[in-house]
């Protein structure tokens, strides 16, 4: 069992190990600057000692005056300054790179991670990873690590100082050393749980802002602005609760460790105070001794602080480490689909959402090139999910779909994806202008192809009438522009791509039956040459098919 909870302590910092490791190159030219700067400040008071001999009693363990240990101690003050300066600015670039470098890898690792991922978690709390936890790591690279190392050799350097003027009181400090670690370990078993709890929490308060924010017409529609800055608030005084247990299992620790550290330099008074009292130390003895025991104590002192942030920094890697953990899609992986004609087979799909019921149970369906098929059924039966598996967005349990005879489980998600266009009924728009969001899926897209699948799903018009006509900024979400003109930029993005396969899912929903009809009017020619999945219970959208599905109880039936 001992065996076992060395191994679990082990596992528990490795994940913070691993994402300072790629800094460590330039940790170690920072220690050693650290290193030298403390090496400065370690013969600080012996010249202090030096200096109290030669002006109280006229003599020196040196043959250098006053004005010349002062000199030498200006100079050390300067070297020390400089390499401080040099430590400082080395440091705050080290963790803010580690930072920047930790934050693009881990917002990569997001965007490729299933869309299931999301749909187990709160999006404010992925976001929370991305900016504070990885913010906690760069501050205990540059303030713990980086400034724990030399402290602790500070420690020791002062230890054999303090050995050479009296061995006596180095053996009694050194025998304290031990009872610091002790009850650091002690007193901070509890701030380990209480960082964990503190980080979740941070996360579940940003998840509720970031919701907030983004359902604000929602919130105002109801009149709920109060109610909502309210559950704000709880979640926040949760969060402050939570920050001060955290604090209050720190403030336990630090005045121990304080104490402890002041009761070093009681003992050298205590132990020394005969020998002063007889004459056997100089003043300068005395000085010195007393320097060094605050350059021994004030690393000590820092250890409790130095626990807090690492214990955070823990919790911090930890949660950033789960998410690493979590599978990846490679969009790269499998041979490359070729153009396809748009043939399309589901072949005996069993499907259902984790922790639900069965979606489907031996579902089929097949589609031919060029075809257009509807498929119709009650909200929640699973109509959208057929054109999540189709893109591989979410994979079947059982069976297998093919597209032109080739199993899409075999090819690259890329070289799938690309031959398919998806338009929603829930338009998902970029903060951004009208051609940013139309080149989302062809980014190398000529203007002229722009305007041909602008033209094409009858948005050029409307596009042409905008303040700066393409390069007009549609705001968040779009919410600049009407549905209906999101919907004819949703069908153009997808038409850029020029897609053998378009997947249509409810995109007249939000048409009046007027509106809907002349959509799909002005949009017919665009359906054409292209294997088209409808997703819809629209009278109007439906007259559009080839064949009607009727999605029952995990089963196609067919209609027409």
């Amino acid at each position: 069992p001992n065996f076992m909870s060395i191994s679990s302590r082990k596992d528990r910092y490795l994940p913070l190990l691993a994402h300072i490791r790629p800094a460590t190159g330039t940790m170690i030219v920072l220690i050693v600057l650290m290193l030298l700067e403390n090496a400065a400040a370690l013969c600080s008071p012996w010249l202090a000692g030096q200096l109290s001999d030669v002006l109280l009693h006229g003599n020196a363990k040196i043959s250098f005056n006053y004005r010349q240990i002062l000199i030498a101690w200006l100079g050390l003050v300067a070297l020390q300054s400089l390499l401080t300066y040099g430590h400082q600015i080395i440091s705050g670039i080290t963790s803010e790179k580690m930072v920047l470098t930790l934050r693009n890898k881990l917002y990569d690792h997001l965007q490729h991670l299933p869309v299931s991922f999301y749909h187990e978690r709160q999006h404010g709390t992925v976001l929370s990873l991305l900016s504070y936890d990885t913010s906690i790591i760069g501050t205990f690279v540059s303030t713990t690590i980086i400034g724990l190392i030399p402290h602790i050799v500070t420690a020791g350097g002062a230890l054999v100082c303090i050995y050479l003027i009296n061995p006596p009181i180095a053996f009694f400090c050194a025998l304290l050393i031990p009872l610091f670690v002790v009850i650091t370990k002690l007193l901070g078993r509890t701030i380990r749980p209480l960082s964990k709890e503190l980080m979740q929490q941070y996360g579940i308060t940003f998840s509720i802002a970031d919701e907030n924010i983004r359902t604000l017409p929602l919130i105002k529609s109801f009149s709920r602005e109060s109610l909502e800055a309210k559950y704000f608030q709880n979640s926040n005084e949760r969060l402050f609760s939570a920050y001060r247990k955290y604090i209050a299992a720190q403030a336990r620790l630090s005045p121990v460790i304080r104490f402890l550290a002041s009761a070093i330099i009681i003992a050298f008074l205590f132990l020394a105070g005969d020998q002063i009292t007889s004459g056997n130390f100089s003043t300068g003895d005395i000085v010195s001794l007393l320097l060094y025991g605050l350059l021994l104590t004030r690393p000590i002192s820092s250890l409790a602080e130095a626990f807090g942030q690492t214990q955070r920094a823990v919790a911090a890697a930890n949660r950033i480490s789960d998410i690493f953990m979590q599978k990846h899609e490679n969009l790269l992986a499998g041979k490359r689909l070729p153009p396809v004609n748009g043939k399309i087979i589901f072949e005996n799909i069993s499907f259902g959402y984790s922790g639900r019921a069965q979606l489907f149970s031996q579902l089929n369906l097949a589609i031919l090139p060029g075809e257009t098929v509807a498929i119709t059924g009650r909200n929640g039966a699973g109509k959208s999910t057929i054109a999540h598996l189709l893109m591989r967005l979410h994979t079947p349990q059982q069976g297998k779909i093919l597209v032109d005879d080739i199993d899409i489980q075999t090819v690259s998600l890329d070289s799938l994806r690309s031959q398919i266009g998806l338009v929603q009924q829930n338009v998902l728009l970029r903060n951004s202008s009208v051609l940013d969001n139309l080149r989302f899926g062809k980014a190398d897209a000529a203007m002229d192809e722009v305007i041909h699948a602008a033209k094409a799903a009858h948005a050029y018009e409307f596009i042409c009438n905008l303040p700066e006509g393409f390069d007009t900024h549609i705001g968040d979400q779009g919410v600049r522009l009407s549905g209906g003109q999101k919907q004819r930029l949703s069908l153009a993005r997808a038409l850029l791509k020029n897609p053998a396969i378009l997947i249509l899912d409810e995109a007249t929903a939000m048409f009046d039956p007027e509106g809907e009809a002349r959509f799909i009017e002005d949009n017919l020619p665009s359906l054409k040459n292209r294997t088209v999945l409808m997703i819809t219970h629209r009278p109007a959208s439906l007259a559009l098919a080839d064949r009607i599905y009727e999605l029952r109880d995990g089963l196609l039936y067919r209609k027409t």
